[in-house]
Parts: C-alpha cells; structure tokens; sequence
C-alpha cells in the first residue's frame, strides 16, 4: 500500500467515526467544522500507532480526540482573526454566532479529552499539556507576541506531535513516545510553514505589503526565514526593487526553513522500527505539506 492509498483508507476510517461520535454525543450542531478537512493529524496518530506495531482501531479514538480539539483551535481563531471563510463556506462564528461558537469549542475540547480518558493518565496528561500549550501559544501570537516558532510551535505543531504520542501510547510502545511526539512536531512545523508560505505570498502577490507590515503574525514569519531586512527599507526601496522580487526573496528563504523541517522528521522517522508502515512515516511530511500547497493552488 502506498502512502495515497494508505491515507485515503485512514482518513475514511477517521470521517466515519468523527461523524458517528458526534451524532452519537448529539453535538452535530454544535460546529460543522469537526465534519470536514484533511485529518492529517487523525491520520498521523494512526500511522504512528501501526508504525510501532498497533492495530488502527486501537488508535481511532484518539484520532477523534486529535480532530475534534483541531476544529475547536480553528473555531476560535475564526473568530480571533474575523475570518468569515473556513475550507470555502462561512465560518461557524458567521453560521451561529460568536456566544455559540465560543460554547461550541467549549465543548469539543471537553468530550475530546473524555475521549483521551480512555488511554490513561499519561494520555490526559499528554492533552492537558498540549492544549494548555496551544492556549499559551494563541495568548503569544494575539496579545504578547514573540517569536515564530515559540508561537505556532505551541499553537500548531504542539496538538502535532500530541497526535504522534498517542499513537505510541495507543501501540503500546512508550520507549518510542518521546520519538514520536518530536516526529509529530517536525511535520506539524513543516505544516505550518507551508501555510504561512501561502497566506504571505497572497498578501504580496496582491500588492498588500502594508498589510504585512502591520500584520503581526506575517512580520514574525518573515523574521523567523530571515528576509525582515527588505520590509524595513523605505517603501520606495521596496517599490524599485518590485514586490515579485520581494516574494520571491521570501519563498526562496521559506521553503528553505520548510525543507529543514521535513528532514528533521524524515530523520525522527528513520528511527522508528522495522516495519512495512515505516516509509510512510519517512514520506508523511512531505505528504502532508504538498497536499497544503495544492489546495492551495501554489506551486514550489
């Protein structure tokens, strides 16, 4: 089974029991957002937990877990950044309110880690923290600031590698959740940049380079692949050089970083055991991050 395969099987097993949850805790109306997206993270529990030698019915709970706090993060960040949009429909906070879908996360967060409850202690804790991290990471990119991968680190990348360390508590192979909670990371973190990639280029391919410049998030992305030192030239410097050479500058030195990314979690992967699921976690990263630059319609 190749990885395309491998993840369309995974994330059909993942739709279904999300669905069947949800219909179950009678939260479908809570968010649509829970019934959609990639499952990426879902996915990567499961793959990780067959990697060690699991079964992926063993792991499926903990996918649900991983997803369900994913569309609670997305829902509140709708709502942070008056995002009217989510995956081409109107956001949840535009569907039914801001009350409602602050009480919507709410409650996604918390079946969620009933879920997790089902794994043991050392498995909540693993929620608790990384939730509590996300929160921390959410409190840096609105209100403290910082630096990038401080922010999206613990907003993003952290509830990745929560998904990795399910999967080797689920196989029961706790000498490889250390392992597998740094493999989670790295592709999260290559996730993210790959997004971050898209979301900038936007700005600057519409001619919107103030809006970077006042854009907090975008200004820590540019800091963090090292081309800050173009935006703070006079806008004149940065009109004579062009904004294609300026975009250019940033996908040169972002996919950079992103590659750095990747290779760190090929090498994490490239530690896991023997196993006919191992080259899947060696071609997951890059998996992960070319399905982000296609529906996003932007070529490397």
């Amino acid at each position: 089974m190749n990885l395309q395969e491998y993840y369309k099987s995974r994330k059909e097993m993942v739709d279904k029991a999300v669905k069947e949850f949800l219909e179950r805790e009678e939260l479908l109306d809570v968010s649509p957002t829970p019934l959609g997206g990639k499952r990426l993270r879902g996915v990567l529990a499961i793959l990780v937990c067959e990697a060690l030698g699991g079964k992926p019915e063993d792991a499926l709970d903990g996918a649900i877990a991983v997803e369900l706090a994913h569309a609670a993060s997305l829902d509140a960040d709708d709502i942070v950044d008056l995002d009217v949009i989510r995956r081409g429909k109107p956001s949840t906070w535009v569907l039914k309110g801001i009350v409602k879908t602050v009480v919507g996360t709410h409650a996604l967060v918390s079946v969620a880690l009933n879920i997790v409850r089902r794994y043991g202690v050392e498995a909540v804790e693993i929620f608790v923290d990384t939730y509590t991290r996300m929160v921390r990471g959410e409190i840096r990119d609105v209100i403290r600031g910082g630096f990038y991968e401080a922010i999206v680190g613990a907003k993003t990348a952290s509830l990745w590698s929560a998904a990795g360390g399910l999967g080797a508590l689920v196989a029961k192979r706790k000498e490889y959740l250390g392992l597998a909670k740094n493999y989670g990371y790295a592709v999260g973190m290559s996730f993210q940049i790959a997004d971050d990639i898209v979301d900038v280029s936007k700005l600057i391919e519409q001619g919107k380079v103030l809006e970077v410049l006042r854009n907090p998030s975008a200004m820590a992305f540019i800091a963090y692949v090292g081309v800050e030192s173009m935006l703070k030239l006079p806008p004149f410097e940065v009109i004579r050089r062009g904004l294609g050479y300026l975009e250019e500058q940033m996908k040169i030195m972002a996919m950079e970083k992103l590659n750095q990314w990747v290779k760190t979690a090929e090498s994490y992967a490239s530690q896991f055991p023997e196993s006919p699921f191992k080259q899947l976690l060696v071609e997951y990263p890059t998996f992960a991050v070319d399905m982000m630059f296609e529906e996003a319609g932007w070529k490397k």
